[in-house]
């Protein structure tokens, strides 16, 4: 009886070990990528917005549109390539899962408009609201 509880003991502790709880946003991975601006740094002058929203369930939203992962590359490649190139803001679900954010932070992170020191890309809320910077 003793050995039939120590040894339920023993699987139950490492079954329990092997589960972690999937991390959220808000809990811990709400700092952006180090290229990145926020809203400290605010919004280039005359520069137009072109908002992203990564939802708590893991969908991409642009242009009040769901976007797959291989659109998301597409629309990333082709706002690099206007004139002007627009500030990117992705806004991130507080519960939206870390994985799912690394992912499209990575995907979005691959275009060249987030390359550099005058990195277009930026993450936070409200960007309408966010300082002008740059500019008269």
């Amino acid at each position: 009886m003793i050995r039939c509880l120590t040894i339920s003991l023993i699987v139950g502790a490492t079954l329990s070990g092997c589960h972690t709880s999937q991390k959220t946003y808000a809990a811990a991975c709400a700092v952006p990528l180090s290229n990145w601006g926020t809203e400290k740094d605010g919004v280039g002058h005359l520069l137009p917005l072109a908002p992203f929203f990564l939802g708590s369930d893991g969908t991409v939203i642009y242009d009040k549109m769901p976007t797959s992962n291989n659109k998301l590359r597409s629309y990333m490649i082709e706002l690099s390539g206007t004139n002007p190139v627009p500030q990117v803001v992705l806004e991130v679900s507080p519960a939206a899962l870390c994985e799912r954010v690394k992912e499209v932070r990575s995907i979005m992170n691959t275009a060249p408009m987030c390359k550099g020191p005058h990195s277009r890309c930026s993450e936070g809320w409200n960007a309408k609201e966010w300082p002008t910077s740059g500019g008269p």
